[in-house]
């Protein structure tokens, strides 16, 4: 997670940064909006630490202008001038946290320990929504597989009573055989046999006999015709 510490105070920056550094936290700082927002630009920061008064700029206005324009980033607001007034107007502009100076680092590191996890949620609820909207995808396709008998169906009911040999292919599986049956049975053939034969069990040479039969003596074995 990649955290930005907002405050005119080197001192305070640098022990908070020391200090979230040893939790792992990917640190960053600015004693100034400026340099913050140019921060904010090139890095991908998750949690900002802001101080209320910095310097003449006022980090309330600050604030209102990161949630304007970054409202994923959490931010949690510290200030030495801390009022319940004060604390109320920043948790309605968007603050996801209040603390007071002096800092008490355990509380700092609880309370971003805590945004974190809520980022993480944040996170897996737009993958548990991307992964619905999956599912709404696979289900509109198996609605248009479901469609796809009657579109066949259709097509059957248009060659059914042909005199045109029809070529049906598709891979194994497919019901291939079972839209033969179906053209032969629908149509004007179907007092007829149905036969239905695998070629691929016989030989180059013996495929043609099987299927239109030979004369007497024509290889070894065709003792009739």
């Amino acid at each position: 997670m990649n955290v930005l510490i907002v405050d005119d105070e080197a001192g305070l920056r640098r022990g908070i940064l020391k200090r979230l550094s040893i939790e792992n936290y990917s640190m960053f700082e600015a004693p100034d909006t400026m340099t913050a927002l140019e921060i904010i630009q090139n890095e991908k920061i998750n949690i900002i630490l802001l101080d209320l008064r910095l310097g003449e700029e006022d980090g309330y206005q600050f604030l209102k202008l990161l949630k304007a324009n970054e409202p994923d980033i959490r931010v949690i607001v510290i200030t030495g001038y801390g009022t319940i007034k004060s604390s109320v107007a920043c948790i309605k502009e968007g603050a996801s946290n209040y603390l007071t100076k002096p800092i008490d680092m355990d509380i700092l590191i609880s309370t971003i320990s805590s945004e974190v996890e809520k980022i993480h949620l944040f996170e897996e609820n737009i993958s548990l929504r991307q992964s619905i909207n999956d599912l709404a995808g696979t289900s509109k396709l198996l609605k248009y597989v479901k469609s796809l008998p009657t579109h066949i169906d259709t097509v059957i009911n248009k060659v059914k009573n042909s005199n045109v040999s029809i070529l049906i292919s598709g891979e194994t599986g497919t019901g291939k055989e079972v839209t033969a049956k179906k053209i032969h049975f629908s149509g004007d053939y179907s007092q007829k046999p149905f036969i239905g034969l695998n070629c691929s069990v016989f030989n180059d040479n013996l495929i043609e006999t099987e299927l239109f039969g030979h004369e007497k003596g024509a290889f070894t074995g065709a003792n009739t015709r």
